[in-house]
Order: structure tokens, then C-alpha cells, then sequence
């Protein structure tokens, strides 16, 4: 068989021989941690088997079960890492604040605008400091989210 043999020992505990089997074959898991639980299972029952053959038995690449194998010692989760981004700026306050100023028309803050923008949205909202400082797409994303339309 091609490829070196694992570098990674799995040993899983009782409990985790309890809950892998379950998630393996479960229906309403998610079909990603349903993978990762397989070939979780595979590695300690097949200590001889390379990446490969393990990939080929859950039908996936070698990819994943090299991750997998690797990750599952540090992490003990089939969930997926945290990933990069930054935290929320705006309180549910301000973002009602937001919307409610979204809900108005621009004439009854003094703006000569038919209508709201992104943009302009976003100039009335800093004005009062009820906001520091909030993006035009983000109020945007927010109406999106709200189905909310304040130029109609």
C-alpha cells in the first residue's frame, strides 16, 4: 500500500467508545462529525492501516482522515475549530437604536434625504453618539437580516 504508516497512536476511552459509535451512524448528525466520527473509530481498530485505506473505507479523501488522526489527540471534538473574525463592536442596544432610526424617515432628523441609505443610515446613526462608529454594510446586513426595507 502506498504511504507511510500513521504517525498519530489513537486511543480512545470508554466514553468515547460509547459516544463514537453512536455519531457514526447516526441520521440527524451532522454528515461532516458523522465522517470524522468513522474514521475516528477506523484508526484504533486498524492501527496497521495507512491514511489511504482509511479514506477509501469512510469514502472520503486522505486529507481529512490526516487531519483527524492528528487533531484528535489535542482536541478530543469532532466539531470544527474556531475560526478568525473579530468581536461584535455594536450592543443589541445600539443595534435597536439602529433599527428604530431605520424606521423613521430621514426628514424627521433634519435631512433633506427622500429616504434612507447604507450610507446616510450610517452618518445619522454616529451623529448622536448612539453609536461610535458602525460600517454602511453592516446596517445594511442588519436590514437585510430584519427584512427590513427603509427606501420603500
Amino acid at each position: 500500500m502506498p504511504g507511510p504508516l500513521p504517525q498519530y497512536p489513537m486511543i480512545l476511552t470508554p466514553e468515547q467508545e460509547e459516544s463514537l459509535p453512536h455519531l457514526s451512524t447516526g441520521s440527524t448528525a451532522p454528515s461532516a462529525a458523522v465522517q470524522r466520527a468513522r474514521i475516528l473509530l477506523l484508526a484504533p481498530q486498524h492501527p496497521p492501516w495507512r491514511h489511504g485505506e482509511s479514506a477509501r473505507r469512510v469514502d472520503c479523501w486522505v486529507n481529512p482522515v490526516q487531519h483527524w488522526r492528528r487533531r484528535w489527540p489535542q482536541t478530543d471534538s469532532v466539531r470544527d475549530a474556531l475560526r478568525a473574525g473579530t468581536r461584535r463592536t455594536c450592543t443589541p442596544l445600539q443595534r435597536a437604536q439602529s433599527m428604530a432610526l431605520a424606521g423613521s424617515t430621514p426628514r424627521a432628523h433634519g435631512k433633506p434625504w427622500p429616504r434612507w441609505a447604507g450610507e446616510t443610515l450610517a452618518q445619522v446613526a454616529i451623529a448622536p453618539q448612539s453609536v461610535a462608529s458602525i460600517a454602511p454594510g453592516t446596517l445594511r446586513a442588519w436590514l437585510r437580516a430584519e427584512k427590513s426595507n427603509p427606501g420603500r
